[in-house]
């Protein structure tokens, strides 16, 4: 997970690595059209479901560390 920026990783799907949000620090941003959402907060746990492929995709949050796939 690299992003633009050095502090950003980016978020993909384990199945198709459709691009599912970006984590800077222990913020993770999701978009997708319009919509727009921002988790923010240490030990967060986040699972979306990919627009593609339909795979749920787990993600834990911990400061200092990459996000892990959960």
């Amino acid at each position: 997970m690299t992003g633009s920026d050095k502090n950003e990783e980016n978020w993909h799907c384990e199945d198709c690595s459709t691009l599912l949000g970006i984590r800077t620090g222990t913020s993770l941003s999701i978009r997708y059209k319009d919509a727009q959402y921002i988790i923010d907060g240490e030990m967060s746990k986040v699972t979306a479901v990919c627009r593609k492929c339909s795979k749920i995709n787990r993600i834990e949050i911990t400061e200092g560390n990459r996000p892990e796939a959960a």
